[in-house]
């Protein structure tokens, strides 16, 4: 599906999708639909009952009726669904809201004429009316075919949008002695009566006594619904308080205190995840693409301490969503070496230039195990000086190297006993270069006439997160990372000696591989929904090959 501007989400757009798989499942909670179309500059509603098969909608009425008569001419048309899940009930008159789910699609009708497809169609309504009632029945005769109109309408494009949790006062309401919260609604099957002209012996279906099952169990208000709720967060709050207790040993984690267990509290008062706010964790990236048309731009400031040395720099995260699943970016990199020892940079610098792209895969839903997940691709291009550096090695900031990237993320949600969500990203990525051509002295520790090459070794990176929701606007988060490096082999001669001669000694090095641990305790800190600031500290442990460093950073978060 390719949304226009019919069906672009304007207002609050977090709260909408264009995900095929969320606009099917509202539309197969409902059945009742509005279908929009005008008739010489005139606008009419009509309620109408639906079924579902694909992209395709069937409406079903009389010959006569005007609707199918109108819309059977190819007129444009819009047909909207919409589930009331519960009232929210702010502290001020102007934060009341509505907990909904809701379908707006739009396309084109045509008559269905053919006999066994048009009793195909109405086959389909009654099944997704009331399963299995079809088998049961007398199905319609030729007459009854005849007095009867079939509509397919294609949907061409359309957009979800929901909203579930709690109210979202203003920081200043909340001491207002005034009762808020959510009165949950939804339709509610009632016992069967059964008709006075029964034949003897007829009872209930059972796919009629079951009925109530298909509302009661989106409306949020039913004692299955809280049973099985509590089964689900069973074992799901097993993993969280596993993840919380592998936070608890990063600096700036979660308090041992939130890692209680408590008692459960009803579904209704969990915090919603519109009641979160997120800028994200300072190392992963999200697993979710950006919905189309729409843009992040996320620059980090950071400085990279270790012995002897102060690495400045800027990143800066900017993606585009080209589609709902397609999200197109770049990292362009700026920075200055401080050197204690030595010669400092000459100037700030280009680093290395990353373009990526990512596709969603699935997409996380409440109530279900699957998590976000995405693959990415990078491309770096090696737009940083690396060689050639003279007596400033500092001016280097690249690596000379065409470097690919395939990565998978994957996030999730959980909800703790406490009603607060924690957000896990886990993602995974492999890294290789290209060889490099090198002259002279360069990132890779050769000196003044070396003529040669070097081939990178590849990179392994693991990267797992947490984010504690403590407040609307504050997030405690950390990150712990693993990264492999494989052994860089460098060959080549120099072509001078130390007194400046000509010599043709040749010289092979080898890096070995090298691992690194570390972690980044930040906090988040968000002034809207899509405006957030990070601030954290990223902790390299020591090791074989791999130096120890703190690397403190801020950053902003702002999407559009």
């Amino acid at each position: 599906m390719n949304p226009t501007k019919r069906s672009e989400l304007r207002r609050v757009p977090a709260r909408g999708s264009h995900d095929w798989e969320t606009i099917n499942q509202i539309l197969d909670a409902g059945f009742l639909a509005h279908v929009g179309f005008c008739v010489d500059g005139q606008p009419f509603v009509i309620p109408t009952l639906y079924g579902r098969d694909g992209r395709k909608l069937y409406l079903h009425g009389s010959a006569a009726s005007r609707m199918l008569r109108e819309l059977e001419s190819g007129v444009p048309a819009c047909v909207t669904v919409t589930l009331v899940d519960g009232l929210v009930l702010a502290r001020s008159a102007f934060d009341h809201s509505m907990n909904y789910r809701s379908v707006v699609a739009f396309g084109n009708a045509r008559t269905i004429t053919d006999e066994e497809q048009k009793v195909e169609c109405l086959r389909i309504m009654s099944e997704h009316l009331i399963a299995g009632r079809w088998n049961e029945v007398r199905t319609p005769s030729e007459k009854e075919l005849k007095a009867t109109a079939v509509l397919e309408f294609s949907i061409e494009e359309a957009s979800s949008k929901a909203r579930s949790g709690p109210p979202i006062d203003d920081e200043s309401d909340y001491a207002v002695p005034v009762w808020a919260g959510v009165l949950p609604l939804g339709i509610q099957s009632g016992s069967p009566v059964p008709d006075d002209n029964l034949v003897d012996g007829v009872t209930v279906p059972d796919y009629v006594r079951r009925y109530s099952q298909r509302f009661n169990g989106h409306s949020g208000n039913s004692s299955e619904k809280s049973i099985a709720r509590k089964s689900f967060f069973t074992w799901r709050m097993f993993i969280a308080i596993f993840a919380l207790l592998l936070t608890a040993l990063v600096p700036g984690g979660v308090s041992a205190k939130a890692q209680q267990p408590v008692p459960l509290v009803a579904s209704e008062v969990r915090q919603s995840l519109d009641d979160a706010w997120w800028t994200g964790p300072m190392l992963a990236p999200s697993a979710a693409t950006l919905p189309r048309g729409h843009f992040l731009i996320e620059p980090y400031l950071y400085d990279v301490t270790s012995p002897h040395s102060n690495g400045f720099g800027s990143l800066t995260y900017v993606n585009y969503g080209l589609a709902d699943k397609l999200t197109v970016g770049m990292i362009p990199i700026f920075g200055f070496n401080k050197i204690s020892n030595g010669l400092s940079s000459s100037n700030v610098g280009v680093g290395d230039l990353t373009l990526q792209s990512q596709y969603g895969l699935t997409k996380f839903h409440d109530g279900s195990w699957i998590p976000t997940t995405s693959l990415a691709v990078q491309e770096t291009l090696p737009t940083g000086k690396y060689d050639q550096l003279g007596d400033r090695p500092s001016d280097g900031l690249g690596s000379g190297a065409y470097t690919t990237t395939l990565a998978l993320y994957s996030q999730t949600y959980f909800w703790l006993p406490n009603a607060r969500i924690l957000r896990m990203r886990f993602n995974v990525s492999e890294a290789l270069s290209k060889n490099v051509n090198l002259r002279d002295v360069s990132m890779y520790g050769t000196e003044a006439g070396f003529r040669g090459h070097a081939e990178p070794g590849a990179s392994f990176l693991v990267d797992a997160s947490w984010e504690y929701s403590l407040t609307r606007r504050w997030v405690l988060a950390s990150d712990a990372t693993y990264r492999h490096n494989g052994n860089t082999l460098v060959i080549g001669n120099n072509v001078l000696n130390r007194s400046g001669v000509q010599t043709p000694s040749q010289i092979r090095t080898d890096s070995g591989s090298s691992e690194a641990f570390a972690f980044a305790p930040p906090v988040e800190y968000s002034w809207k929904p899509n405006l957030g600031v990070l601030l954290g500290t990223r902790l390299i442990l020591g090791g074989p090959r791999t130096g120890a460093s703190v690397t403190p950073a801020v950053a902003i978060n702002f999407v559009h």
